[in-house]
């Protein structure tokens, strides 16, 4: 897709647009001219259809005094899962040096737990950081943030 002409300043200069919700994201390459979708990631949370992992402890005289289910995986594990993927997609991206700058549109929840997962030289290429959820926007609508 082409850039419109009032964002020249990724004319020579390679930048990652990287757009995150919690469990899934978007990368764009924006370069000479154009901006294309270079990678997706997701993690899927898994789903359950019966009571797999369904815990109780029973006592004789109190009858069950906990129960528990690991149906559910914590959304904290998620979000860590996620941010390993995308950390290591990003560093995978400026190992082949394809990119000079970074801007990050990134779910507030979530934001400095992935820079810190960056190393320093990658958080030194960060532009910008506009918190929000913004996956459904088109390239063009996230230049305009910028």
């Amino acid at each position: 897709m082409q850039i419109p002409k009032q964002f020249q300043q990724f004319k020579n200069n390679p930048t990652l647009l990287a757009v995150f919700g919690n469990q899934s994201g978007i990368f764009y390459l924006a370069e000479n001219g154009l901006i294309e979708e270079v990678n997706k990631i997701e993690v899927i949370t898994p789903k359950y259809s019966d009571n797999e992992g369904f815990s109780e402890i029973r006592s004789k005289t109190a009858g069950i005094i906990s129960s528990g289910s690991s149906r559910e995986i914590p959304k904290e594990k998620i979000h860590k899962e996620f941010i390993k993927k995308a950390a290591s997609y990003i560093l995978e991206v400026d190992k082949k040096g394809a990119i000079n700058e970074i801007y990050l549109f990134c779910a507030p929840e979530i934001i400095n737990q992935f820079k810190n997962e960056l190393p320093k030289q990658l958080r030194d290429k960060i532009k910008k950081e506009i918190r929000g959820m913004y996956l459904k926007d088109s390239p063009t609508q996230l230049l305009n943030l910028i």
